[in-house]
């Protein structure tokens, strides 16, 4: 399995120093109920791709 992640950049806190990025991603809607919270995906993403 892979992602594709698009977007832009919203916030970095000392990303310079980092190895990784905790990103939070709009995703579709996994179970079909229409929450909000089902739409949120959290990737932890290397800095170096």
């Amino acid at each position: 399995d892979e992602w594709v992640i698009n977007g832009r950049k919203w916030f970095t806190s000392n990303g310079l120093h980092a190895s990784w990025a905790l990103v939070m991603c709009r995703t579709e809607d996994t179970d079909g109920d229409g929450g909000d919270n089902d739409k949120m995906t959290q990737i932890i993403v290397p800095t170096d791709t």
